[in-house]
């Protein structure tokens, strides 16, 4: 049950701008640092639809994820 609170008040939280986690805003960075090889490689022969992108949105949601789980162990006041 307190998983689905910090999950509510996580979605609330970055929807209304709030700051989440300190993690938040390196979330983006961090998918694109982790993807940096197979990209090189999807500029050199090309992007094979439905491998490379499910591989893209598998990477974004595993990050995420990570970050979602450290926001909800991290008290909400020392995020500030």
């Amino acid at each position: 049950m307190a998983l689905i609170s910090s999950a509510s008040s996580f979605s609330s939280s970055s929807s209304t701008g709030g700051k989440a986690t300190p993690f938040a805003k390196h979330t983006a960075k961090a998918v694109e640092a982790s993807r940096v090889e197979e990209e090189f490689q999807i500029e050199c022969w090309g992007l094979v639809e439905g491998g490379h992108d499910y591989d893209r949105l598998n990477c974004s949601i595993q990050i995420h994820s990570a970050q979602f789980l450290c926001g909800s162990l991290i008290p909400s006041s020392s995020c500030d």
